[in-house]
C-alpha cells in the first residue's frame, strides 16, 4: 500500500448548482485542472457505540477561504462529505453527515474556518417518528421502521441474535430516529453508530462482520508508528466477568478502512492477530505532520469468527 502523496476532497452543500463548496488537493477538479489545494485540518471521532455519545464528529479548519466562498456556508445543516488518502489510491470518504456549526477567526495572517459536523445529524435528530410495530414482530422488524424513516442514511450491518427476539406487546415508536435507537439498543443489549453515511447495528461488543479476509492489515509495512500496547480501557466486557478481553491501542499513518465495530489484523513483533475496533480518531493537517489514525480495539476468541 502506497502513502505518500497526500489528497483530499472537500464537499458542503449543493457545490455542483453554485449552492456549495468543492476544494480539492492533489486530485483534478471539475474542469480537469490539479491545484495545490487550501491548507486543511481536521479531527474526527469515531465509535462503535453512539448510545453512549452525540455520535460520530468531525471538526474541519479550512485557512484563508475568500468571501464568497465563506459564504456558501451559511446554510442550515449543509450536507458535508470529507474524503481523504493518498495519490496512488486517490481519496475516500472518512466522514459524511451534516455542518452543524461554522466560524471564523484570525490567526496571525490566516482567516481560519472551522467547520463543526455530525454524521446523520439530520436524520437522526429532526425526524420525528411515529407509528406502531405490531405484536409479535421481531427486534429487528423494529430496526428496520427506524431505518426505512431515515432515508438520508443507508442501511449497513444489522446483526445479532437479539434481533430475532420477539416484541410482545408491540412498540411505540415516537420521538427522534436517535432517541429510539438508544431505547430499543439499551432493551436488548444492542449497540449502534452512523458512519459514513449508513448506519450499523450489532449486538453489544459484537462484530458487524466476521469477513477476515477483507480486513486491513496494520504492519509497519502498512503505516504502523511505533508499537502497538495493551491497555486498561475497558474493552468487551463487565470488569467482574471472566470472558474480559484486553485493549490494544495503536497509530497508524491514515487509512480510512478503520471502521468501529469492523476487524482489523495487527502484525507485530509483539501483539499480533485479528481485533475488533471499538474507537478511531482520524487526525490530519495536510501541510503539517499528523496524517493519523489513532485505534482503540479489543481482542476477539476464536469462536467470534466461526
Amino acid at each position: 500500500m502506497f502513502q505518500r502523496e497526500r489528497v483530499y476532497d472537500l464537499r458542503i452543500g449543493d457545490y455542483s448548482n453554485g449552492n456549495g463548496l468543492r476544494i480539492t488537493a492533489g486530485i483534478p477538479d471539475e474542469q480537469g485542472f490539479m491545484n495545490a489545494g487550501l491548507q486543511l485540518t481536521f479531527d474526527i471521532s469515531k465509535m462503535a457505540d453512539n448510545k453512549k455519545t452525540k455520535g460520530n464528529s468531525a471538526s474541519i479548519e479550512i485557512y484563508n477561504l475568500s468571501r464568497s466562498q465563506a459564504a456558501l456556508l451559511e446554510g442550515e445543516y449543509l450536507e458535508c462529505t470529507l474524503m481523504v488518502g493518498y495519490e496512488e489510491q486517490g481519496p475516500r470518504v472518512v466522514v459524511t453527515g451534516n455542518v452543524t456549526d461554522v466560524s471564523t477567526r484570525r490567526s496571525g495572517d490566516d482567516r481560519i474556518t472551522q467547520i463543526k459536523m455530525g454524521e446523520g445529524y439530520t436524520e437522526l435528530n429532526h425526524k420525528r417518528l411515529k407509528h406502531m410495530v405490531s405484536p409479535g414482530k421481531t427486534v429487528q422488524d423494529v430496526i428496520d421502521e427506524i431505518a426505512a424513516q431515515m432515508p438520508g442514511v443507508a442501511r449497513g450491518s444489522i446483526v445479532g441474535t437479539n434481533l430475532n427476539n420477539p416484541i410482545v406487546h408491540g412498540w411505540r415508536l415516537t420521538g427522534t430516529p436517535r432517541e429510539m435507537l438508544k431505547k430499543v439498543c439499551d432493551a436488548y443489549d444492542l449497540e449502534y453508530n452512523v458512519s459514513g453515511g449508513v448506519l450499523n447495528v450489532s449486538e453489544v461488543n459484537g462484530l458487524l462482520t466476521k469477513d477476515v479476509d477483507s480486513a486491513p492489515v496494520i504492519s509497519p509495512q502498512t503505516g504502523l508508528i511505533d508499537e502497538p500496547f495493551y491497555t486498561s480501557e475497558d474493552g468487551r466486557k463487565h470488569p467482574k466477568d471472566k470472558r474480559r478481553r484486553r485493549g490494544v491501542q495503536f497509530v497508524c499513518l491514515l487509512n480510512t478502512e478503520l471502521i468501529p465495530g469492523h476487524i482489523v489484523k495487527l502484525e507485530d513483533t509483539v501483539i499480533n492477530g485479528f481485533y475488533r475496533i471499538n474507537a478511531t480518531r482520524f487526525n490530519g493537517d495536510f501541510r503539517g505532520n499528523p496524517w493519523y489514525a489513532e485505534v482503540l480495539c479489543s481482542e476477539i476468541a476464536a469462536e467470534e469468527l466461526t
